[in-house]
């Protein structure tokens, strides 16, 4: 099962399942950004923190989006319907790149206004329980203090909580129309 898996995520020698960690693929905004905000939250959380996505090509980004859809579902949008698969949660709204900020490019290249960013607790280990993502979201929500210092916030709607915990983007990132306003 695992390896026909990987087989049929793989597309033109890309296996969708892997994060591109590559920061040459970041808008230089937000690269800049992230490598001044790193040592503030290192600092304040007490524990060291990984960006573990930056840009996501089209193909990534529907297959993220199959997560917990059905075939009919990514059918009506076009997405591959091979992508669809039982999950416990949806990994994310978007089913285009072009309608994220991780997918974001300037002048047809990548140039993601977004990145994942993930605490590494107490144990060094990522997506654990003991990593601080409470103190992590309060302090890079729109109102934090970090977010203020830095210009890279979670993004949620107004009254909402925030819902991708790992998601920063820069700003001036306007999800209403997907470009980047500097």
């Amino acid at each position: 099962m695992q390896r026909f898996r990987l087989k049929t995520h793989r597309r033109m020698g890309m296996d969708l399942s892997r994060p591109d960690r590559d920061m040459d693929k970041l808008h230089p905004v937000v690269r800049r950004r992230w490598f001044a905000l790193l040592p503030d939250l290192e600092e304040m959380l007490g524990c060291h923190m990984l960006m573990n996505e930056g840009y996501r090509s089209d193909e990534r980004q529907g297959w993220l989006y199959g997560a917990g859809r059905t075939r009919e579902m990514l059918e009506k949008l076009g997405v591959n319907p091979d992508w669809a698969r039982p999950a416990d949660l949806k990994v994310t709204n978007a089913w285009s790149a072009r309608l994220s900020a991780h997918g974001w490019t300037e002048s047809g290249q990548p140039a993601a206004a977004a990145i994942d960013v993930v605490p590494l607790g107490a144990d060094g280990k990522p997506w654990t329980t003991d990593d601080p993502w409470g103190k992590f979201v309060m302090l890079t929500t729109d109102t934090g203090v970090l977010a203020a210092k830095h210009g890279l916030v979670h993004f949620h709607a107004p009254g909402k909580m925030v819902w991708d915990k790992p998601h920063l983007q820069a700003i001036e990132y306007s999800d209403a129309d997907h470009k980047l306003h500097l």
